[in-house]
């Protein structure tokens, strides 16, 4: 996720939240729609229809960031008692693996390398450091 996506990511949400039941937009605090309006991008076009809601955007492209974004306000706005309590321990137990001491320094992908062909370069100084190198050698005689 890149940052230089959210103003598009806020434009995308807005555009979903029109769509949405009015009893729900309502449960969003209005400074967090405040906030979408302020960083949306402007010039960046979205459409999305209720069609494109129910069939959860099968056909349609949305950023990373407005899946995360939306993935928030469900869980703390939409979402009853025990989907909250889910999805807290799902968030929950993905935290404690990522951060798990005994996984933290392994590798998740054994890198495979082939010494067979390696060659040894040699280092060639630039003109510029040659020029200093000799300038420092005549300075200590």
């Amino acid at each position: 996720m890149t940052e230089e996506n959210y103003p598009k990511a806020s434009k995308e949400v807005l555009e979903i939240l029109k769509c949405l039941p009015v009893s729900d937009v309502e449960k969003i605090p209005m400074e967090y729609i405040e906030t979408f309006k302020m960083n949306s991008d402007k010039n960046y076009y979205f459409t999305v229809t209720t069609e494109d809601i129910q069939n959860n955007f099968k056909d349609k492209y949305i950023h990373e960031e407005t899946k995360a974004i939306l993935a928030v306000l469900f869980r703390d706005y939409w979402a009853n008692s025990n989907q909250r309590d889910i999805i807290l321990e799902k968030e929950d137990n993905e935290r404690k693996e990522k951060y798990n001491m005994d996984n933290l320094f392994k590798s998740k992908q054994k890198k495979q390398y082939n010494y067979n062909n390696v060659e040894l370069v040699k280092h060639k100084d630039s003109i510029l450091t040659k020029l200093i190198k000799f300038i420092k050698n005549k300075l200590r005689i």
